[in-house]
């Protein structure tokens, strides 16, 4: 089974102290992409710098923290070359981190899940690892879907993930797309998004450190 983790800088801890977390990820052929808040060009340039040090690259796609984001802050996302990713299914696992009830997010999983998704976990609370996730698996597989990150549930093929340099209105290297086009589930996908993937795939997105 395959994720998009979309890693915070510093929150519930630092990420670069946790170089072989991130590192696992990518080895084991998960997504990585950003996930920040505050300022929002000096953030994503920041955190950009912080995932090259462990990975030797940066990534292309982002979370806005909350869903929160506005013209404004698109505007710069786009300027910058990032696919600004939300979900169509959030499991509120957040509010449901005691054992007794967890399966509540799971319920929302269940109820939401209609022709394909793009769902939204936190790996960062223990129910979500040990409770959630071992629900979700088995009820995917039962459905006849294909779960996979993100990236691969949008179509765009993985060299455009990831990108050498962060873009801080300069030249980028790399083969990131210059304005992300087509608007489902809430995402800013690539140009060329075929939406009726939607109905045979499973994108399965986690805020690291979030």
């Amino acid at each position: 089974m395959k994720a998009t983790f979309f890693v915070n800088g510093d929150n519930f801890g630092k990420i670069s102290d946790r170089k072989t977390e991130v590192q696992r990820m990518l080895s084991e052929g998960h997504q990585i992409g950003s996930h920040t808040e505050a300022e929002v060009r000096t953030e994503m340039t920041l955190l950009d710098a912080e995932v090259k040090k462990l990975i030797g690259k940066t990534p292309t796609y982002m979370r806005p923290p909350f869903f929160h984001t506005s013209d404004e802050v698109l505007r710069i996302l786009g300027e910058m070359q990032y696919h600004v990713i939300n979900a169509d299914i959030d499991t509120k696992d957040f509010n449901n981190t005691k054992p007794e009830t967890n399966d509540k997010s799971f319920d929302i999983f269940k109820n939401l899940f209609v022709n394909g998704s793009i769902s939204l976990m936190h790996d960062v609370h223990n129910t979500t690892v040990n409770q959630l996730i071992p629900n979700v698996i088995p009820f995917l597989q039962q459905s006849g879907r294909t779960s996979m990150t993100v990236g691969e549930c949008l179509g765009d093929p993985k060299e455009n993930w990831y990108r050498e340099n962060t873009v801080g209105g300069t030249v980028v290297q790399g083969p990131v797309k210059k304005q992300p086009a087509g608007k489902s589930c809430g995402c800013n996908a690539p140009a060329g998004y075929d939406d009726a993937r939607l109905s045979r795939f499973v994108g399965l997105e986690f805020s690291r450190m979030s």
